[in-house]
């Protein structure tokens, strides 16, 4: 993986920002969104294709998507980010949708949604905020991750989510939209 992510660096660059499109200090970050979207978004497009060819061509298989708790609900200062995941998740269900009418029973899409991770993204990540970000807890280990990405390849469900925590924060809003939103500002 370390090797991949510094072959995506030298070709692309560090593609997450942090802060608002409209930052305390009148700034703005929206000339960011249509990279982070880019390569957020249309990256999953572009492997989800080339991944389906293969699949569709041999009549069974599993697609497995990088969502994120964000793909289910926001987070203050990554608008660009949370769409993309939001947009992510409109996919795998669209693409599920489409394998339904096609009537490929053995096709499944799968959108693995993870809370915070343990990685270096916090260091990397551009920050507009003025501040130093931290992760929001709980943060899961990236081994409990990869774990995760096993089971839908073994038992397709359409999204699992990692740890309770992210789980617990998706039902939360979807009961109480405006407490949650104002708790996570």
């Amino acid at each position: 993986m370390p090797t991949l992510m510094r072959q995506v660096e030298a070709a692309r660059g560090w593609h997450l920002s942090w802060g608002g499109l409209l930052r305390p200090d009148g700034g703005s970050t929206v000339g960011r969104v249509p990279r982070v979207l880019e390569v957020e978004f249309l990256g999953t497009v572009y492997g989800a294709r080339e991944a389906l060819r293969i699949v569709y061509r041999q009549g069974h298989g599993v697609l497995i998507n990088t969502g994120s708790i964000l793909s289910r609900i926001a987070l203050r200062y990554q608008s660009a980010y949370v769409a993309a995941k939001h947009a992510i998740c409109g996919l795998g269900m669209s693409l599920r949708e489409e394998a339904i009418l096609a009537g490929a029973h053995d096709i499944h899409i799968c959108s693995v949604m993870p809370a915070t991770i343990d990685t270096p993204l916090f260091q990397h990540g551009a920050n507009y905020t003025g501040r130093k970000v931290k992760a929001m807890p709980p943060v899961y280990h990236a081994e409990r991750v990869a774990q995760t990405y096993v089971s839908p390849a073994q038992r397709p469900r359409p999204e699992m989510f990692v740890g309770n925590a992210g789980r617990l924060l998706v039902l939360q809003h979807l009961l109480a939209p405006k407490r949650t939103e104002a708790q996570l500002a």
